[in-house]
């Protein structure tokens, strides 16, 4: 999510957008984004209006879940971070997938998971983000963007109008992405769902 583009801009704003460590030291961000002096002086005001791109290549695993379940999962996930729309208390889940960069993926904090499901009767589809979250904060980002290596065109899934967010459950947060049309073809879906394991996936939250 874009910082401020007039009024105050704090350190502490500016490291929640590009993170970086403690003390906050402004030589930490120099280039970090068009606009941003790359040397010689910083300020403040330089941050007005950036926003950090932040990107992973997901390569898909998938999984089944329960017997009799109905459960799918393929993406990528830590071991026990598959979660739908919560984390399945008292469940186990495998690891399955990989990402070739998990640290301060979304907004700061690392991602923990990335994966399209569907579960039940009416066999719903969605997408699941799954982060570090220590303190229960809602991550600072607003679109996730997805395309294979091979395609020049990003296809977005606006989180303002299509997701939810679950706060520090289980140690971690999720946030997920219902899908609007609930069968094949759905540009967003397919890219993740209906692709066999094994192939790669760019990803940018930004």
């Amino acid at each position: 999510m874009a910082l401020p583009s007039s009024g105050t801009i704090t350190h502490a704003m500016i490291q929640q957008e590009f993170g970086g460590s403690n003390p906050i030291g402004l030589n930490e961000y120099y280039g970090v984004a068009t606009g941003v002096p790359t040397s010689g002086t910083i300020s403040n005001s330089d941050f007005y209006g950036t926003q950090a791109v932040r990107e992973t290549l997901i390569t898909r695993g998938v999984l089944n879940g329960p017997n009799g379940s109905g459960a799918v999962r393929r993406g990528f996930s830590q071991a026990n971070k598959s979660a739908f729309f919560h984390p399945e208390s008292g469940q186990s889940y495998s690891a399955f997938g990989s990402a070739s960069v998990t640290s301060g993926v979304v907004g700061g904090y690392d991602l923990l998971g990335l994966h399209a499901g569907s579960y039940g009767t009416n066999n719903e589809k969605f997408l699941v983000v799954t982060v570090s979250n220590p303190n229960g904060t809602n991550p600072n980002w607003s679109n996730l963007k997805t395309k294979w290596p091979s395609q020049s065109t990003w296809k977005t899934l606006p989180r303002s109008s299509n997701s939810g967010w679950g706060a520090n459950l289980h140690g971690y947060g999720i946030i997920y992405f219902r899908v609007s049309n609930p069968n094949f073809g759905d540009p967003v879906y397919d890219t993740w769902y209906n692709i066999n394991s094994g192939t790669q996936t760019q990803v940018r939250f930004e």
